[in-house]
């Protein structure tokens, strides 16, 4: 007996109507699991209440068929891997067979799972009713009796459960779902997967081809119907081209071409066909004998090639034809005057066209000559040799330059090299140590005053090992120091260009001083000569501008040098010499060297 039985057997009669109804409860259940399972594979499921439990045979029935969730098994079973299995402990029933008073046996299940389960009983009208398992005051009919002698029963058949056909047969196969979007399906290289059975049970779907991005390899990638669609070629493919609207015509894949122009070559890259390579392209159409366009006709733009013409004028008029000049643009009369002679500026006709002095078109125009203040204007005219024009104007002389901002000795440069001295204290200038400065004119200004020396405040006595100097610029050294008669010292400055001389002491006493410096060079006001003149340690220092670049001369003439002292160490000059002028011809040039360019052409 178990330890909490669904039943147990008992004489009393009420008891026994209590078991017909569980029995009849019971077959109800067992008859709808063996219906269910025999349909549950094309219904897609069990169903039956769990309480409901079937018999052993019909929950073997269930197992390893197809399911998708766990829903779709009984008896306790899972879905596992699409094919039902048990999901735990072992699960067992058992059968108690009582007969009532009536004579009639009657059969109940028993779940022992290993746990407490609730029992079901049917209500009177047939309703399962739960019946509580927990500890109460028992039902002494429903106590445990002890074991009595039973006459034997005849026990009624029992319903064999109906055994399932399997849901496929090993290595069947057939088509899935495909999962891929509407309308691609069958298009291109798109398909549908199969399944395979195994163990009874469909396997995965395999094989199925879903849409993909377009690659240019002859084939519908994105199954939309359409083959390698954006494409235009296969990469390294190369093909025969040409980019011209005339000149060569395709015929059938093959271009006809006329001369001069000529097919190329593209290559694919990128799936797309690149430049046209080697080609020969039409050309504006030249006078030179040549098909430039390749429209088959040769120099059809100049309709006038050929025909007659007429050179010279008068006497000299000479038969000819236009023909094709040398540049290509246009045709000329070969035809060349039989007399006259070279036209030169003289006021005729010498090469008898009709025209007096016609190559030099500039004569009569305005020009000038000369350069800065010097400059003056007038007209182009015949030169005596008649070569050419020249400028019937004379220019003014040169001057002085000036700190003025202009050009005063007309040489092409603006108040260059104008130096002057100066110093604050003019009586002192060359005095002892003493020295003027220099002022530098720059467009039209003098500068400020640079390298003066003033006088100290007070004449400094000469001590061991120093120079003599007249410190404060009256003319005497170390006045008021006192000396002994007949002394002898170094005086002056031994710096740039200056030699030392030599001082006596003469007197006597208090009245003894230093006679005046012999012998020696002094300094002098600095030139530009290369040297130390003020022996103040640097040379030429009034002239920076010195050997800096420079130029002379304009247009053609101009020229590169760098300045240099003047001969006479007064300033600086330019070491270049301007070119020699040249007559003015149309070339983009002033050849005549007056800052003006082709002022004399048309």
């Amino acid at each position: 007996m178990h330890a909490f039985p669904f039943f147990a057997f008992s004489k009393n009669p009420s008891d026994g109507a209590l078991l017909r109804r569980r029995f009849r409860f019971l077959a109800g259940s067992l008859l709808f699991c063996i219906g269910f399972f025999v349909y549950a594979p094309m219904f897609g499921g069990c169903t039956a209440p769990e309480s409901s439990r079937c018999s052993e045979d019909v929950c073997k029935l269930t197992l390893n068929r197809t399911c998708s969730v766990n829903e779709d098994c009984c008896c306790q079973q899972a879905c596992v891997g699409g094919n039902c299995i048990p999901s735990g402990g072992e699960t067992t029933t058992e059968t108690a067979t009582e007969t009532t008073t009536e004579g009639v046996a009657t059969t109940e299940e028993i779940v022992t799972d290993g746990s407490s389960e609730s029992s079901l009983e049917a209500l009177p009208d047939g309703t399962p009713q739960e019946q509580s398992t927990e500890t109460t005051k028992p039902d002494e009919s429903l106590q445990e009796q002890p074991p009595q002698e039973q006459p034997p029963q005849e026990q009624p058949p029992q319903e064999q459960p109906v055994e399932q056909p399997p849901v496929c047969t090993p290595n069947q196969t057939r088509p899935c779902k495909y999962s891929g979007p509407p309308g691609t399906e069958g298009k291109g290289e798109c398909k549908a997967g199969s399944q395979t059975c195994a163990n009874n049970a469909w396997g995965p779907c395999q094989g199925e081809i879903l849409p993909t991005q377009e690659a240019c390899d002859g084939k519908d990638n994105n199954c939309d119907g359409r083959v390698d669609e954006g494409c235009q070629c296969s990469n390294g493919q190369t093909q025969d081209c040409y980019s011209g609207r005339v000149g060569c015509v395709n015929q059938n894949g093959s271009w006809q071409c006329t001369s001069p122009c000529q097919k190329g070559s593209q290559t694919c890259q990128g799936n797309r066909w690149g430049a046209c390579q080697g080609e020969s392209l039409p050309q504006k159409e030249t006078c030179d004998g040549k098909d430039n366009d390749c429209d088959g006709q040769v120099d059809e733009d100049f309709p006038t090639k050929g025909q007659s013409c007429t050179g010279g004028q008068g006497a000299c008029v000479t038969n000819g034809k236009l023909v094709c000049k040398s540049d290509g643009s246009g045709v000329e009369c070969d035809a060349q005057p039989s007399s006259g002679t070279t036209e030169i500026c003289d006021g005729k006709d010498n090469d008898c066209n009709g025209q007096v002095d016609e190559t030099f078109p500039t004569k009569g125009q305005s020009c000038s000559v000369g350069r800065g203040e010097c400059e003056q204007t007038g007209t182009l005219i015949c030169r005596t040799d008649g070569t050419g024009v020249t400028c019937g104007a004379t220019p003014k002389a040169p001057k002085q330059e000036e700190c003025n901002g202009k050009d005063d000795d007309c040489d092409g440069n603006v108040d260059e090299d104008l130096v002057r001295d100066c110093s604050p204290a003019p009586a002192d200038v060359n005095k002892g140590i003493c020295r003027a400065g220099l002022q530098t004119c720059f467009n039209g200004q003098w500068g400020a005053c640079r390298g003066e020396i003033t006088k100290w405040q007070d004449e400094r006595c000469t001590q061991q090992g120093d120079s003599v100097r007249d410190e404060d610029c009256d003319g005497q050294t170390d006045e008021n120091c006192g000396c002994q008669r007949g002394n002898t010292r170094s005086c002056g400055t031994d710096v740039g260009e200056c030699k030392q001389g030599t001082q006596t002491c003469a007197g006597a006493g208090a009245n003894a001083t230093w006679g005046a410096c012999n012998g020696g060079v002094n300094p002098v006001v600095e030139i530009c000569d290369g040297k130390d003149n003020d022996c103040d340690g640097s040379t030429d220092e009034n002239w920076p501008a010195k050997g800096k670049p420079c130029s002379v001369g304009r247009g053609e003439c101009a020229k590169i040098g760098q300045y240099v002292c003047k001969a006479d160490g007064s300033g600086l000059e330019c070491s270049a010499q301007p070119g020699t002028p040249a007559q003015e011809v149309c070339d983009g040039k002033d050849n005549n060297c007056d800052g003006r360019i082709d002022e004399n052409c048309p």
